[in-house]
């Protein structure tokens, strides 16, 4: 009985942080994925505008620029800050989106998702210091299949 006990709290050991970090890269691909789609919406509804692709390169920019140095900060300072900032940023971004009255501030949005989710890109990187070295390439493969 405690044997099995002892192998099922190590399964839910290993199952639970793959299971946060999928849903962080989920959200990640998710801010990236959906504006992009309705972009001729939103000009239609918030006024039309010539700026309203900056809404997707905000975030884009933002992403890309956050990849590089927040990666290098996550490693000299930790990734669970990071990762922890970066949900909480989209979670505002999201709000400043849904709340959204004009193109400005859709893309004031984008800049803010794409900031958060430059951060919950380390996802990768964390399940890498999560799992040893024998089961990482499962963990990554699990990680990208749970997508």
């Amino acid at each position: 009985m405690s044997s099995s006990f002892s192998s099922l709290f190590a399964i839910l050991l290993i199952l639970t942080p793959s299971q946060a970090l999928t849903m962080q890269f989920n959200a990640y691909i998710f801010t990236l994925l959906i504006p992009s789609t309705t972009l001729s919406t939103i000009n239609a509804e918030l006024g039309p505008s010539p700026m309203y692709s900056w809404i997707t390169v905000s975030w884009t920019l933002a992403a890309s620029i956050i990849i590089s140095v927040g990666g290098r900060l996550s490693d000299i300072f930790g990734r669970r800050k990071f990762m922890l900032f970066g949900a909480c940023l989209s979670l505002v971004g999201c709000v400043v989106g849904a709340t959204g009255r004009s193109i400005e501030q859709m893309i004031a949005s984008g800049a803010i998702l794409g900031t958060g989710s430059g951060f919950q890109e380390m996802s990768y990187a964390c399940i890498q210091e999560i799992v040893p070295n024998a089961w990482r390439i499962y963990a990554i493969g699990m990680l990208s299949d749970l997508l």
